[in-house]
């Protein structure tokens, strides 16, 4: 079973398949995600373990996708934004985002046939599912908040319903054009 208006058939990255502090960039492509726009991802597959696994993301045993720049010799600590690229845009997407305690906001700013739309989401915690529908095709996702000590997660990244390319529904609408005659035609 899906959720919300997932059907059940879409596509789930758990980020379950990184090691703790891993640095995300091109890790999903072959699912046609892209995080190489980040400047610093990394995942956990443990709470509260590892230098950029902090309590408050998940229970023990969920993977997270966090961007706490901590470690990239940045001082003080800051949440820098979590940049998602899709290689082929999808209609649906979604998934469950968290950020430490003292951050009530983030803002999510989709881009969508050229044009970027920014949403600000109340979070905090809990995990709150966040999800988004584009019937013309979501390319990219940034999510970011505050940029002093505003650690982002990320979990359970769902997408489906790939949008057609304009050559496949121009074909498409070739042969049901076609159709259409060959059917009159054949009334005559």
């Amino acid at each position: 079973m899906g959720i919300g208006a997932f059907s059940g058939g879409e596509t789930v990255i758990g980020f379950d398949s990184l090691s703790e502090d891993e640095v995300v960039t091109t890790q999903f492509l072959p699912l046609t995600v892209d995080f190489s726009g980040s400047s610093h991802v990394s995942g956990s597959t443990s709470a509260g373990v590892g230098s950029e696994a902090w309590f408050f993301f998940a229970a023990p045993g969920t993977a997270v996708l966090q961007n706490f720049a901590d470690s990239c010799g940045a001082s003080p600590s800051y949440c820098l934004p979590v940049v998602i690229d899709f290689t082929i845009p999808y209609a649906l997407i979604g998934f469950d985002l968290v950020t430490n305690p003292g951050m009530t906001t983030v803002t999510v700013t989709l881009t969508s046939a050229g044009v970027s739309t920014p949403f600000l989401i109340p979070t905090g915690s809990p995990e709150s599912f966040v999800g988004f529908f584009d019937p013309s095709g979501i390319d990219q996702i940034v999510i970011s908040g505050a940029p002093l000590n505003g650690a982002i997660g990320l979990d359970d990244l769902r997408f489906e319903a790939p949008i057609p390319e304009p050559g496949t529904l121009s074909l498409l609408g070739a042969g049901i054009l076609g159709l259409a005659a060959l059917r009159r035609r054949r009334r005559i």
